[in-house]
């Protein structure tokens, strides 16, 4: 059931939220200061205040911006709103599908000509509401706003398309594009009669690009290491169907771009011989230790990102990486090998007390179950800690004790 057929939405009647985006686009100046001046008010302008409070994860600014729950939750973050928008050529037209509160639509727009539609009827409104205080607050855009239902508009082979499919349905919230809205066949319509485009996925769909008539390329985003979104990428020149990307921001350096060779060109005696060549064992473990985006094991990428720099990977292609010499690549987090031991309380407690260390901060991979006393460790720990990679290799548990590399084991920012 979509908010449109509601009456409440949150809490409050829709009626409410339509007389806020009235006076978005008649005196955004009024309802900017009366959300502001709202903290003790119980009302809807309280509970805009309280979004925009929780929207600063997100949003550069969101004093201009209004919202329900859902729709923020499901917003792209700006950073990545700006990043997607800067692929799409200066000049095109695009079709804004699943426009949801507007933060796609409006960094589109910011660049080129944009129809943003969805079959929700409240959605475009807030939409509207959104661009219009957008424009209050010095951004031009070329936005118009349309409801209209996906499987029925007319979509021309010049226009440009983003697709943001709700994954909501009546089996609950799905990661498979089989119970998206618009459905899938409708998708790949689109996405065939399109002239180019993308569309934002949940990270874990898993649907397969060779089910449509175009070339597709991913692209997986993370936002301060956490996975945010899946792209698929379409007649775009940036993305090459051949590869697959990687997008790491982070406050503190901004972007990162790792483009990798998918598997789509290998057989799978090839994927399985390159994920042998990649591994090692314990025995093989090296002077560092890295743990890597997890855009990296998302994607499926790092026997690729290993490879490319030499690096190689404990227990198997889902591992922590390891080598003797570090390389200037930007979606790691090196860390120096300083012992190793059984994955133990009392023989990690050992370890630390002759190094110098107190506590420990904990990184698991491959592990079937953390000891309750290691798991307490690493919930104490102090300013003074260690890092224990806990992972698996020949069969058995293994604890690595590290430390962050510096300046003078590589001139590297990820260290």
């Amino acid at each position: 059931m979509h908010s449109f057929q509601l009456t409440m939405i949150d809490g409050y009647s829709t009626d409410d939220f339509r007389q806020l985006f009235q006076l978005a686009h008649e005196d955004p100046a009024t309802l900017l200061d009366r959300i502001a001046a709202s903290d003790i008010d119980g009302g809807l302008l309280a509970y805009q205040r309280a979004l925009q409070v929780k929207a600063r994860k997100k949003f550069y600014d969101p004093s201009y911006w209004l919202f329900t729950s859902n729709l923020l939750q499901l917003a792209s973050d700006q950073a990545t709103a700006e990043l997607v928008a800067d692929y799409f050529p200066i000049d095109s037209n695009i079709i804004d599908v699943g426009c949801g509160c507007g933060s796609d639509a409006i960094a589109l727009a910011s660049r080129t000509s944009v129809l943003a539609i969805d079959q929700n009827d409240f959605a475009c409104q807030l939409t509207s509401a959104n661009a219009a205080l957008q424009r209050y607050a010095g951004r031009k855009l070329k936005l118009n706003v349309e409801t209209a239902i996906a499987d029925e508009f007319p979509f021309n082979t010049n226009d440009f398309v983003h697709l943001d499919p709700d994954r909501r349905s009546e089996h609950g919230r799905s990661v498979q594009l089989q119970w998206h809205s618009p459905d899938f066949p409708t998708i790949k319509k689109i996405i065939a009669q399109s002239k180019g485009g993308s569309m934002k996925l949940a990270p874990a769909c898993s649907d397969n690009v060779a089910d449509f008539d175009v070339p597709i390329s991913k692209q997986w985003i993370t936002f301060s290491r956490s996975v945010v979104q899946q792209r698929w990428w379409w007649g775009i020149e940036a993305f090459d169907p051949r590869f697959d990307t990687l997008s790491s921001y982070s406050t503190s350096s901004g972007w990162r771009h790792e483009q990798l060779p998918n598997r789509s060109q290998q057989s799978l005696t090839d994927q399985l011989e390159a994920a042998q060549q990649a591994t090692v064992q314990i025995e093989g473990l090296g002077s560092y230790i890295g743990d890597t985006d997890p855009g990296l094991r998302a994607a499926d990428l790092q026997v690729a990102y290993a490879r490319r720099y030499g690096y190689r990977l404990i227990g198997d292609a889902m591992g922590f990486l390891t080598a003797d010499e570090l390389r200037n690549d930007s979606l790691s987090r090196w860390f120096r090998v300083l012992a190793v031991t059984k994955f133990d309380a009392k023989q990690i407690r050992k370890s630390l007390m002759a190094l110098g260390f107190d506590g420990i901060i904990l990184k698991t991979r491959n592990v079937r179950s953390v000891p309750v006393q290691v798991a307490t460790m690493a919930a104490r720990s102090g300013k003074n800690a260690a890092t224990v990679f806990a992972t698996q290799s020949n069969g058995k548990h293994v604890a690595i004790i590290a430390e962050a590399c510096g300046e003078k084991d590589v001139a590297n920012p990820a260290c």
